[in-house]
Parts: C-alpha cells; structure tokens; sequence
C-alpha cells in the first residue's frame, strides 16, 4: 500500500475542517467558524485550521463525555490556567452546551480554592453573570 498522496492528505483535512466547523457552529453561532477562519491573516489561517480541526473535529466530538461536561472542564483549565480571552468565549459555549450559571460559579470556586485566590477572582470577575456578557468574540 502506497502512502497517500498530497491531494489527498488535503482533501482529509478538508473534511476534518468542515466537521470541525460544524461542531462548532453546533456549539455557537452558526457561522462563527467561517468568520473566524475569514478575519485571520494568511499567517494566521493555518493556526485557525490546525486549532479547528484539533480541537473541534479531534476532542469535542468524540464520545465518552457529555459537551457540557467537556465545557465544565474546559472553563476550570482556563480559569486556572489564566487565559482569560478565552475563558469568556468558553463561557458561552458552556451555557450552549447546558451549564449553568450556579455550576460555573461552583467551578470558579474551584479554581479558587485549588488554584489559589489571585486565579480565582480573576476567573469569578470574568464569569460574573456569564449570560449577561459572553457574547461571542466573533459576531
């Protein structure tokens, strides 16, 4: 068997990437995929594609856990983490895929209690009334 040929290996990532915006779009507002991948550079498409296919075709569709227990622990790593950009769109994903507003305040509290104070309320202050301010970065 030979290995495939580039056109090939194009073509599989091209499919990858429509599976992957349409995870996405399942999860947001439909079209936030193409918007995205429109308003990045030519620097910074391919950055845009590898995450979309990655992370939308490659971990948040695949079975074993429910999208809103995937977004629960997305917002802890984030909050933990300190990647407060992100954070507030994860925010809004979370509310889409189920969550709640008392169970992300619970995750917050969380992260300050095992993460320490300063991650904590940085995260608190993020998430505060997640419905009220979590519109998409991309709309």
């Amino acid at each position: 068997m030979s290995p495939p040929t580039d056109e090939q290996c194009e073509q599989a990532r091209q499919v990858l990437l429509e599976r992957a915006k349409a995870e996405l779009d399942g999860m947001r507002t439909p079209g936030v995929a193409d918007t995205m991948l429109s308003s990045a550079s030519d620097f910074g498409r391919p950055g845009v594609e590898y995450v979309l296919r990655n992370a939308f075709e490659g971990i948040w569709a695949r079975d074993g856990l429910e999208k809103k227990y995937r977004s629960l622990v997305v917002i802890s790593i984030l909050a933990s983490t300190g990647k407060m950009a992100q954070l507030r769109s994860h925010i809004g994903i979370g509310l889409s895929n189920g969550l709640t507003e008392v169970e992300i305040r619970e995750a917050m509290l969380h992260v300050a209690g095992y993460c320490g104070f300063p991650s904590g309320l940085d995260a608190w202050v993020r998430a505060a009334a997640p419905s009220a301010t979590c519109e998409d970065d991309y709309e």
